[in-house]
């Protein structure tokens, strides 16, 4: 029935004006939903908080609502301007009135000139998801900047908001973020980077760009920093990027701008160098195209690598390539330079060995090596077979080879351990071998260590050249080409076979070693020197005829001998030299002698110098020349110090002994005096009282800045004793300063920045303060938030003062309070049935938005409560606020009462938001309605569904109407009985219309026991059964609708029969079947006995009736039995058994007939039937004739 359109419609068109309607549909676009509440945001996404310079918020793209769908011929009016949210007019400016919401009906009063109100059906409130919701920020979002900004949905053209409906909202709080360090700088770039499926052509230069400012932070950080950070998306997306960006990736921190040293053609000249793009070497990395490649994980390549023109191999410190499952194969016409990112013990590794008849690093079998580079690295690399370590397979020649840094190991079998392979004198050579630098061991235990393979013949060892420069340390087990002993550019330290030499001034940089059983010489104008950073380990014998610098190490159980000369410095000595064994002592050393002198000892220089003892150790290993050293007789003069280390600014006593330097002893010393000095200036003078003078000297003044003060005390000399001059030495310390300290401020968080302490004071230096005890200033530390800070202070001193350590003092800003802030609370809440929690928007105090917790929010029934909020953060103490839960608003919809017979009862239906629905009737639709009386007479009722109001739900009505009319015949609840195949349940002799699907109806009367026979043309379909009204009082019943299912499938057919002359038996194996030979007697085992011979019958198969499924048709089959003297005929299907002894069966299966008598078979094929006769002779097709038992015909 037609209803008042809701007020809403028409308050929509008068004030569209008046309030916002963010969400309205677009002009010139049509409604479908208008939307009467919203489920509330979760907390998470009403009040997200974002730090200074995160993401942009979370918010959903669907939102859920109830709704009623605004029909087609619903007037809706559109408004053609929106609102903004501080525009919404003020209480009792609208020019509507109040809605009023306490029934099924809504009525707005009506402004002056409105229409009419337009009838239309009560809307059907539903619950429904908007999709392709977008959201509007106010003010505009800025990650960058610090505030509260909240967030509006726009909804999409199909759906706009009922009148006084709220839409829900999201706060977006941006805290402001403490300084970030540089790792947390780059960290916060590859958070921000995109996912790997978010990369599109589109974003790619954005996303570069994103690259490379993260390329740019990470240059400030260690390579300890960069480890720590977690680079796996930046390195996901490389790849990615370059691909859509048609251009090679540029590479960034740690997993790319990958650093390795390179140098010149000498092994000189290291120089840091960045690759930009390189490929990551894994597992699965067997083919090496041209360009760059990194190991920067421990690897293990599980087959052969094979490297395809020129390619380019980094080997990150600390990690290591494993290649022993093949090697690298760098064939002719390839190129493999492999460098490392320094040059210490943690250089990145690389082992390679090669398969049979391989080269570990080189060509495979017959195949010639290509051009090998070593820059640097740990390289072990052994060849198998015929191949040799570094060069060629298996009878081809090594190609060309350089190393110029690195530790590196070649060994071979056959083949070479750097150059050609086995019998390679046929087929090319040694190859051409430059090792300019490094550690080289190269080994064979048939070929040569350096050249030819096993078999190679003179002129097959190929070139091998250490460059004018080279620096290299090579101990190979042979070298095939032994030119370079003559070559006036040969340079470097070479052991070929058992013994070898240092050829040019070489510099030792990685650890080496000088194996058991062979020896190396240092020609005379040679020099070997050991870098700092290396050891040299003598296993065997070093003869030095040059010079060894040794700033490294030198260590083994090897042997080193040592010339050393004597030098008597104006004196004479025998003998005048001595051989002493490096770290041995130097044992007995001779006495020089000299006139007028006294022999002090053996010293490295002839002046000055140390002192050498016979208990010394030998620390050289040069030839050394030790100077005597001598002291003239004369007076000794020995300054001494009250302290012999004094702060700047005290006052010390500076004592000048004078003694004899030789056997005469001090006479008459008294009336001597000394001076004293410092530098050029004289500090004072003191007589000598007995054999000391004494002077108090005042620590201040320029001379006295501290550090080591050398004091000359001068003695003019006595009768006893020439005059002479001492020295002592005088260390002034820095004084320290007086330090005042700092005090902490009693501080309450602003929300702005605040000095912590009030400055301390020092006497002398400079006070600095930090507040993470490494970067210090002099500035006065600050802080914002609200916590305990250390404050570390410690002075800085000068040249006269020291410093004073650091020390701490403890300083806090106290959280704010928050008693008396303004809370903000979020939606508004109506009672759902369910517990709902209030959500608070914000808290203010002082201009100040507050950090909170919210507790006391959680509500299930309508009423007002009372809320707190916690500070938290920088805030502390409590506010309450009350809060409402309104009660939900009721409605009742989709009210329907069928018509009735007279003296029925009416059964409505009608559905309540809320609460029990209860029915009552009358026969005016603005009457007394009550309850339902079956006496009530036929015509017009209404009936009125009603809710009650209750604490937590408003109440409601709906009317409607129906018609009560003339009683109807009962409707049939007829059954089936399958076995009889009759419709039972029926009225006694009552007249039915029937009508099958699809066929024409009939009227049948039942007989006296309520049944009908089912007729054929029922079976399969559904039956409308109407019971026939029996006279003017009565109606045509209901229909009843009865599925008569369709009877089941009959057997299959052929069936297969044993016969003889008084029975027939069914062999087929069916299940729940029934069977008869004259159509009336049925049995359940299909075998039938007293029949009479030579007789036709008709034997059938049925499936059987069930309690629940109907019998189905027959499968009939003609057949004979057997004539009275033995005689028949065997058709396709059947068996038959004649005789007795011996007994005969013929068995026809309708390809063949096998004939039995005593286990005898015979086979023939008939075309259709076998003749028996009464002699038990068999005729088959063609007139052959067989008797049983004779094997044949």
């Amino acid at each position: 029935m037609k209803k008042k359109l809701l007020a809403g419609f028409l308050t929509l068109a008068m004030l569209v004006s008046l309030f916002p309607i963010p969400a309205l549909a677009a002009e010139g676009e049509r409604p479908e939903w208008a939307v009467t509440a919203f489920d509330p945001l979760d907390e998470g996404t009403a009040f997200q908080t974002v730090p200074q310079g995160g993401g942009a918020p979370v918010l959903p793209d669907t939102l859920t609502a109830r709704a009623y769908q605004i029909e087609d011929d619903t007037t809706v009016i559109l408004p053609t301007e929106q609102t903004a949210p501080e525009e919404q007019p003020a209480p009792g400016e609208a020019a509507s009135a109040p809605v009023e919401d306490g029934g099924d009906v809504l009525t707005a009063a009506p402004a002056e000139n409105d229409p009419a109100p337009i009838e239309q059906q009560e809307p059907d409130i539903q619950q429904i998801t908007i999709p392709g919701v977008t959201w509007a920020g106010s003010p505009e979002y800025g990650h960058t900047a610090p505030g509260v900004y909240r967030y509006t949905p726009i909804l999409p053209a199909a759906y706009i908001v009922d009148e006084g409906v709220e839409l829900p909202t999201a706060t977006v709080t941006v805290e402001a973020a403490r300084e970030q360090t540089a790792v947390e700088r780059v960290q916060a770039l590859l958070d921000a980077l995109p996912n790997l499926e978010g990369i599109t052509a589109d974003n790619a230069g954005e996303t570069a760009a994103q690259l490379a400012a993260i390329d740019e932070a990470s240059e400030a950080l260690s390579g300890e920093e960069r480890a720590a950070l977690d680079f796996a998306r930046y390195e996901a997306l490389m790849p990615a990027l370059a691909a859509l960006m048609n251009d090679t990736p540029t590479f960034f921190a740690a997993a790319s701008n990958i650093q390795y040293l390179d140098c010149d053609a000498n092994g000189q000249n290291w120089t840091a160098k960045t690759c930009s793009s390189a490929t990551v070497v894994e597992n699965n990395t067997t083919t090496w195209n041209s360009g760059w490649y990194v190991v920067n994980s421990n690897v293990t390549v599980g087959s052969r690598i094979t490297v395809n023109g020129a390619v380019h191999l980094i080997l990150v410190d600390g990690y290591k390539l494993t290649a022993e499952s093949g090697g690298i194969n760098v064939a002719k016409g390839n190129s493999l330079p492999i460098y490392a990112q320094s040059t210490g013990a943690s250089m990145g590794q690389l082992s390679a060995k090669g398969g049979y008849n391989q080269a570990g690093i080189g060509g495979g079998e017959r195949t010639s090596g290509g051009t090998i580079t070593i820059n640097g690295g740990y390289i072990h690399s052994s060849g198998q077979m015929g191949g040799a370590g570094i060069g060629g397979g298996d009878r081809v020649a090594g190609g060309t080879i350089t190393i110029t840094g690195g530790v590196v190991s070649a060994s071979g079998i056959e083949g070479a351990g750097i150059g050609g392979g086995y019998h390679d004198g046929l087929y090319g050579g040694g190859g051409n071998v430059l090792i300019s630098g490094g550690v080289v061991t190269a080994t064979s235990e048939k070929g040569q260590g350096i050249g030819a393979g096993q078999y190679g013949g003179e002129g097959t060892h190929g070139t091998f050249s250490t460059g004018e420069n080279g620096n290299a340390f090579i101990v190979a087990s042979s070298i095939g080409n032994t030119s370079y002993t003559e070559n006036s550019d040969t340079a470097g330290v070479i052991i070929d076979g058992s013994s070898g030499k240092v050829y040019s001034d070489v510099t030792l940089y990685e650890d080496a070693e000088i194996p058991l059983d062979k020896s190396l010489t240092i020609p005379n104008g040679t020099t070997l020197t050991i870098a700092e950073s290396a050891t040299l380990t003598n296993n065997g014998t070093l003869i030095n005829n040059g010079t060894i610098i040794n700033n490294g190490t030198i260590n083994g159980d090897g042997e080193l001998s040592v010339l050393v000369n004597f030098d008597a410095n104006g004196g004479s000595v025998s003998p005048a030299s001595k051989e002493v064994t490096y770290n041995s002592t130097y044992g007995g050393l001779p006495a020089p002698t000299c006139d007028g002198y006294t022999f002090d000892g053996w010293y490295t220089s002839a002046s000055g110098g140390t002192k050498i003892e016979s208990t010394a150790k030998v620390t050289v290993t040069a030839v050394q020349t030790l100077y005597a050293h001598w002291s003239e007789n004369i007076s000794k003069v020995t300054v001494t110090f009250s302290n012999a280390t004094q702060a700047y600014g005290e006052t010390i006593t500076l004592t000048a002994t004078i003694a004899a330097a030789n056997s005469n002893g001090l006479r008459a010393a008294a009336q001597n005096t000394v001076i004293f000095s410092i530098g050029s200036e004289t500090l004072g003078t003191a007589n000598v009282s007995g054999n000391a003078a004494t002077l108090s000297v005042n620590l201040t003044g320029e001379n006295w800045k501290p550090g080591s003060k050398t004091i000359t005390a001068e003695f003019g000399g006595s009768a006893a004793m020439t005059g002479s001059t001492g020295t002592g030495t005088l260390t002034v310390q820095k004084a320290a300063p007086q330090v005042t300290a700092p005090t902490a401020k009693s501080l309450t968080y602003t929300g702005a920045t605040q000095e912590l302490i009030s400055a301390g004071i020092t006497t002398n230096g400079t006070l600095q303060y930090s507040t993470d005890s490494t970067n210090y200033s002099t500035g006065i530390p600050t802080g914002t938030e609200a916590k305990a800070y250390t404050v570390y202070y410690k002075v800085a001193g000068d040249d006269y003062y020291s410093d004073v350590a650091a020390q701490s003092v403890s300083a806090t800003i106290s959280p704010k309070a928050i008693t008396g802030a303004a809370v903000e609370l979020g939606d508004r809440l109506t009672y759902t049935g369910q517990e709902q929690t209030q959500t608070v928007k914000s808290v203010t105090i002082d201009g100040l938005t507050a950090a909170y917790t919210v507790s006391d929010n959680q509500q299930t029934d309508a009423g007002t409560y009372t809320l707190t909020v916690t500070g938290s953060g920088n805030f502390t103490g409590s506010q309450t606020a009350d809060f409402t839960i309104a009660k939900a608003s009721n409605r009742i919809t989709g009210l329907t009462c069928g018509n009735i017979a007279f003296g029925e009862t009416p059964s409505p239906s009608a559905t309540a938001i809320f609460g029990t629905l209860t029915y009552a009737y009358s026969q005016q639709e603005s009457g007394t309605y009550e309850a339902w009386n079956p006496s009530n007479a036929k015509g017009t009722w209404y009936v009125k569904a009603s809710v009650t109001e209750t604490d937590n739900h408003t109440g409601a009505e709906q009317i409607t109407s129906f018609q009560v009319t003339s009683q109807r015949e009962e409707t049939p609840s007829a059954g089936i009985d399958y076995r009889s195949e009759m419709l039972t349940g029926l009225a006694a002799n009552a007249s039915y219309s029937i009508s099958p699907t699809g066929g024409t109806a009939a009227t049948v009367a039942a007989d006296g026991s309520g049944t009908i026979a089912i007729q054929e043309g029922w079976y399969g379909k559904t039956l409308s059964i109407v019971k026939v009204a029996g006279n003017g009082d009565y109606s045509d019943s209901e229909a009843q609708s009865l599925s008569i299912p369709a009877r089941p499938d009959r057997p299959a057919a052929p069936l297969k029969l044993t016969k003889t002359a008084n029975s027939i038996t069914i062999t087929n194996s069916y299940s729940g079947c029934e069977f008869s030979a004259d159509g009336t007697s049925w049995n359940d085992t299909g075998a039938f006995t007293g029949l009479t011979a030579g007789t036709a019958y008709t034997v059938q198969v049925r499936v059987k009736a069930t309690g629940s499924s109907f019998k189905s048709a027959s499968t009939t089959q003609a057949v004979t039995t057997v004539a009275g003297d033995g005689s028949t005929t065997v058709k396709p299907g059947e068996s038959v058994e004649i005789g007795t002894t011996p007994k005969t069966t013929i068995t026809n299966n309708g390809e063949r007939v096998n004939i039995t008598t005593d286990g005898t078979t015979t086979t023939v094929t008939p075309a259709s039937e076998v003749e028996v006769s009464g002699d038990g002779s068999v005729t088959v097709p063609g007139g052959s004739t067989i008797k049983p038992g004779n094997g044949g015909p």
